[in-house]
């Protein structure tokens, strides 16, 4: 829709003029039901969106979106706290995406929708880079962390699992080596999941650490 994919090998003064969103700093919406996967990725400048009456969204709708600070939800797809959901058919929720602003400690007492949380989507908290520790283990309906949901979290040292999970996914917790501007090796904490289920099916690259 409004998507500001470029190539990222091209020269500044051609990725610019090929990139063309980089202005838009607010939208709000009225009348649109449904967003498509990707919506506005890399809308770089982006800062406040309202959802207006949105029925249904796509996938990761603000990837790249890394100045969205400001996410008014509509009754269907509900925010908080910079993170998106939409409502399942049995009532329950669906998370979204967590959008790149988000920071700190993502629990039930800060973000209480989370305790309605019966699946998320894919690539979910994918690049969530200001996110310290996650607590999922009041989410008692939630089965499946699903592919690249915390891939690529830099500051990420701790996520509390509930004893409802029953599978892992491929790159759920992927972490490739991070490098600064010029190539140089930074230095992340490490990653600490705790998985209290008993019998629990891991995909072999549930933890990748290569890209």
């Amino acid at each position: 829709l409004f998507s500001g994919w470029f190539d990222e090998d091209l020269p500044e003064d051609k990725e610019k003029k090929i990139k063309g969103n980089d202005h838009i700093k607010e939208i709000i919406l009225t009348d649109v039901e449904e967003l498509p996967d990707y919506a506005f990725d890399s809308c770089e400048a982006l800062e406040k969106v309202e959802l207006g009456n949105l029925k249904k969204v796509g996938n990761a709708p603000f990837r790249g979106c890394d100045n969205l600070n400001d996410l008014k939800g509509s009754e269907d797809c509900p925010a908080q706290n910079l993170i998106l959901y939409s409502k399942h058919t049995d009532g329950s929720l669906i998370l979204e995406e967590c959008l790149p602003q988000k920071e700190g400690v993502v629990n039930s007492a800060s973000d209480p929708l989370l305790k309605d949380v019966s699946h998320i989507q894919e690539s979910a908290f994918e690049n969530c880079n200001k996110i310290g520790s996650v607590d999922l283990s009041d989410l008692t309906r939630l089965d499946t962390i699903p592919k690249y949901a915390f891939k690529n979290c830099a500051k990420l040292d701790s996520v509390l699992l509930p004893t409802s999970i029953k599978k892992i996914q491929e790159e759920a917790f992927a972490r490739p080596d991070f490098l600064d501007e010029n190539g140089e090796p930074v230095n992340v904490p490490s990653l600490t999941v705790t998985v209290p289920g008993r019998e629990v099916s891991v995909h072999d690259e549930a933890f990748d650490h290569s890209e």
